[in-house]
């Protein structure tokens, strides 16, 4: 099977490309390597820096490759904003134009977005909440303009299917008849080595990543506060340290000294950062609803320790951590196996194969 890959978010697509490859596909990924993440890339389609200066750049950059993106046997795109999305109308162009020559285009439903946006208001809690609050200012997430919907629907009214990564993105197309069933993030088990996650000294090591444009998404504020609380409550038996803006690499090596993850407190899922960490061997606090998992079977059991948008909730979580801190390693092995079992980038190639092969 001859296929395209355009976009990239948290190595989404970097991982399902090799694990495309692994079968034998032929496959060509185009993206911006998410940015400061830096993941590889066959072509870089980067054209977000919009200014007067670039203007003409940016509009010539996605031509100069657009032959190479014709004759595949599926397109699949991370977003429904994969050339610029600063120019939207001309981004829709050059899609339409991918979708007249090759012979089906998909849609994964993931990150952030006009649906996610809207979908998830009805959640008990949602990351767009704390996003909008600190993060977006309101009026400024571009997700709740009127021309991000209407470009929104209009891809998502020519794509074959839509495929969703986790249950917050399932529910936001619940009523869409584009919507397919929930595949798991596809996770490099192969590059991410398990580490026994031992307690140096007896002090539990706890780590947050930070993103500077990212804090109110993420929960940062309220992550960070517990964290200190229970640093003062416990001086000798928590450690506590922050990174962010990091690349992927930099981001794991940070991770070898760390026993605990706390990732984001505000979603329903396990995303890619979380899981990478449990396939190292972490124990992750973050979005782990029973609800959300129940796609892999009614006994599933998640090796992670759910948190709620609270300071109070995730300082009990912490706690509940440091008294069983002789279970660390154990958790952290659950953790690998958890992620080999589930999101083995070679697995959820296959399902990926199997879904563009039934639409």
């Amino acid at each position: 099977m001859k296929i395209l890959l355009l976009g990239e978010f948290s190595g989404v697509h970097a991982n399902l490309a090799k694990g495309l490859r692994f079968f034998g596909n032929e496959v060509l990924l185009a993206a911006d390597g998410d940015g400061y993440r830096n993941f590889e890339t066959d072509i870089s389609i980067n054209t977000n820096a919009l200014s007067l200066r670039t203007l003409r750049e940016d509009f010539m950059h996605p031509i100069r490759h657009i032959e190479k993106f014709k004759g595949y046997d599926v397109v699949q795109l991370i977003s429904p904003f994969i050339f610029n999305k600063k120019i939207p109308f001309y981004n829709n162009l050059l899609l339409r134009y991918l979708k007249k020559h090759n012979k089906k285009i998909f849609l994964i439903s993931a990150g952030c977005g006009y649906k996610y946006n809207e979908g998830n208001k009805n959640l008990q809690y949602s990351p767009c909440s704390g996003c909008l609050e600190f993060d977006k200012k309101d009026s400024n997430c571009p997700y709740q303009k009127t021309y991000t919907k209407l470009i929104a629907h209009d891809v998502e009214g020519f794509v074959d299917g839509i495929i969703p990564l986790a249950y917050e993105y399932h529910y936001a197309y619940l009523n869409s008849e584009k919507n397919r069933n929930i595949i798991s993030y596809p996770i490099d088990t192969d590059k991410l080595i398990y580490k026994e996650n031992t307690v140096i000294n007896g002090a539990v090591s706890f780590f947050h990543g930070l993103n500077e444009s990212r804090v109110g998404f993420k929960g940062t504020n309220t992550i960070k506060q517990a964290m200190e609380n229970v640093k003062a409550r416990y001086p000798s038996d928590v450690n506590i340290a922050f990174g962010g803006n990091l690349s992927f690499e930099e981001y794991t090596n940070l991770l070898s000294e760390t026993n605990i993850v706390i990732d984001q407190s505000s979603s329903y899922c396990l995303a890619m950062n979380a899981l990478n960490s449990m396939a190292m061997g972490k124990v992750v606090m973050g979005g782990a609803e029973p609800i959300a998992y129940q796609y892999l079977g009614s006994d599933i059991s998640i090796p992670a320790f759910n948190i709620l948008p609270d300071v109070k909730d995730i300082e009990r979580k912490m706690i509940q951590i440091i008294d069983r801190k002789s279970e660390i390693e154990e958790i952290g092995l659950a953790s690998r196996r958890f992620v080999e079992d589930h999101f083995n980038y070679k697995q959820v190639a296959t399902q990926f194969i199997n879904t563009w092969a039934g639409n």
